[in-house]
């Protein structure tokens, strides 16, 4: 399953997303699958409410993340409730047709220099589900907040790093994301069974 880029604000566009990941799933779902791989190597980011709300049925409920200001004060508190994903206790999603949650699994998530900002955010919030593990290299090193300022009579835009990502204990995440088994070989997006990271997931899941 391929999560990418989703560039998206206003919340029917965000609802739109999330829903596309979740049937997706849910199709998916149907063929009763032994385990998952989940493809983050095309996300260079977007918003990441649509990716986590399509992919709340992987996760047990409790939080997952935070943001960290420069100066430790967290805010945002992203978690899973109920198949639902939420920030500060928010339902952030509208799933139109909902499965019930898939049981533990394993899942390998893949990840590389493409991997960027809510694609990293979503990384790191599998790096902390049980029986996940991540394949592939380093990810862009993106894995922050930003906030956007338009000036110069709104033909500039400038875009800052205004806080970093932290776990669900409130520790800073690097902001390159590191899988567990790095794959050095070149990527095969069009010929996937030969794919070197697909490839390595494959043989941990089949374990």
């Amino acid at each position: 399953l391929s999560i990418p880029y989703m560039g998206v604000n206003k919340q029917a566009d965000i609802d739109k997303y999330a829903n596309w990941v979740y049937d997706a799933v849910a199709d998916l779902s149907k063929k009763n699958p032994k385990a998952w791989i989940i493809d983050l190597r095309l996300n260079g980011g977007g918003n990441i409410r649509p990716m986590l709300g399509g992919l709340g049925m992987f996760f047990e409920d409790g939080v997952v993340s935070y943001y960290v200001d420069r100066n430790g004060k967290t805010e945002d508190e992203a978690a899973f409730k109920d198949g639902e994903f939420t920030i500060d206790g928010k339902v952030q999603t509208t799933i139109k047709n909902k499965i019930p949650p898939i049981k533990p699994k394993k899942i390998a998530v893949l990840i590389g220099p493409g991997t960027g900002s809510s694609g990293e955010g979503v990384a790191v919030v599998f790096q902390q589900r049980k029986d996940t593990k991540l394949f592939g290299t380093k990810s862009a090193g993106m894995a922050n907040a930003t906030n956007g300022f338009v000036f110069a009579d709104d033909k500039a835009y400038f875009l800052i790093s205004v806080a970093s990502i932290g776990n669900k204990y409130k520790q800073v995440m690097p902001e390159f994301v590191t899988p567990a088994v790095e794959i050095k070989k070149m990527e095969s997006f069009g010929n996937l069974p030969n794919d070197p990271s697909v490839k390595a997931a494959i043989k941990w899941l089949t374990k």
